[in-house]
């Protein structure tokens, strides 16, 4: 039955802090060793940033929004860094989990 309470489909109200979560699935993958693993995972992750600090607190969620933000922005320069100078017009892919999200 859902909840029409919930901010997004599928959401469900962690009872410790009251903030509304929503299941993810993560992909993974690691070349350590010249072998290519990947899988997926799920992971718990806050439906709105009004449950991400209720979750981590207002300093908590800035802190997370500052590193993505700089690991964002610094990425062309360390994807030019990587191939030699060449810079490529090819970004990262959009992440699954933000789809969800409604990014």
């Amino acid at each position: 039955m859902a909840n029409e309470n919930a901010p997004i489909a599928g959401a469900k109200m962690d009872p410790t802090t009251g903030a509304w979560m929503v299941e993810v699935d993560v992909d993974i993958t690691t070349a350590k060793g010249g072998k290519d693993q990947a899988g997926t995972y799920k992971l718990w992750i806050p439906a709105t940033v009004k449950d991400a600090i209720k979750v981590y607190g207002e300093g908590g969620v800035m802190k997370r929004f500052v590193r993505s933000l700089v690991i964002e922005k610094s990425g062309p320069a360390r994807d030019k860094l990587a191939r030699g100078g060449k810079t490529t017009t090819t970004g990262r892919k959009k992440a699954k989990y933000l789809s969800k999200l409604g990014f």
